[in-house]
């Protein structure tokens, strides 16, 4: 019949990627913006590092970018809480690169849990 929808595909969830973020005025005049990554499965697995049980976080990191009103990093916190790799909570400290930086319009920020984080800003 033309116009009915196919029948429903069995699935199952392999991967969740949590993603909270949180921003604060603070009392100095500047703002904490606070974002949390958090990846699970709903199965135990197995990596080269470690073992990680069903739910278990085998990400679970945060970052904390003080800004002002102009969107001028003042300061950068990071901390990796969980990570497949025992290097990843080393990178945490690079992270501090971003300040004086300013969060515009080309300004890209990608974290990666075990390289470091690359950005581009427009020059």
């Amino acid at each position: 019949m033309a116009g009915t929808p196919p029948p429903p595909v069995t699935r199952r969830q392999v991967h969740l990627r949590r993603i909270h973020c949180e921003g604060f005025e603070r009392d100095d005049g500047l703002f904490d913006i606070v974002g949390t990554l958090i990846d699970t499965k709903p199965f135990p697995i197995e990596l080269e590092e470690k073992s990680v049980g069903e739910n278990q976080p085998i990400h679970h990191m945060s970052l904390c970018l003080t800004i002002d009103r102009d969107r001028l990093i003042h300061g950068v916190e990071a901390h990796t809480v969980e990570g497949p790799h025992a290097v990843c909570g080393a990178i945490t400290e690079s992270y501090r690169r971003l300040i004086g930086q300013r969060i515009q319009p080309g300004f890209i920020l990608v974290p990666s849990a075990c390289s470091g984080p690359s950005w581009a800003a427009p020059t």
